[in-house]
């Protein structure tokens, strides 16, 4: 790992002591560490503090769901309103980039109510925007030595 790309790995934990917990509404057992570690996980990646704000027992269950899209959602829209972020689901054509990029940052325009915007993030996660550059045809010409390579390489 040289910092020089995204880096992913892989972990195997092989957990030999068990306990009772809730997944899909039903009681299965899991791995005590590892349903420790994901719990812990899944509190920072949201910002949840006390473990009474939101439950993170069941990542099955539909309140834990519903929070983790609207946490994502509000965090995205927070970002976006307060420094143009991209890729952003606001812009669905490349012609629309440069002129997006350029609008006015609330970052800029207003410091303060910027700061108050970012304090209401929680968490690490935003929402991915699938509909950034969904009305632009991304594929190369077929004229074009890439539009000439394989569609498998485009997808």
């Amino acid at each position: 790992l040289q910092g020089s790309r995204d880096s992913e790995f892989c972990l195997v934990v092989n957990d030999t002591e068990m306990i009772d917990s809730k997944l899909n509404g039903q009681i299965q057992k899991v791995g005590t560490f590892s349903s420790t570690w994901r719990k812990k996980l899944f509190r920072q990646l949201l910002g949840v503090k006390n473990e009474e704000d939101m439950n993170v027992d069941d990542p099955c269950s539909d309140e834990f769901y519903n929070y983790f899209r609207d946490t994502a959602k509000n965090n995205a829209q927070i970002y976006e309103e307060v420094f143009n972020t991209l890729p952003s689901n606001r812009v669905r054509e490349f012609a629309q980039v440069e002129s997006y990029v350029d609008r006015p940052k609330l970052k800029q325009t207003d410091p303060l109510a910027a700061h108050e915007k970012c304090k209401k993030i929680q968490g690490f996660i935003v929402e991915f925007p699938l509909d950034f550059l969904a009305d632009d045809v991304l594929m190369p010409k077929w004229n074009t030595s890439e539009g000439m390579a394989p569609i498998l390489l485009w997808t």
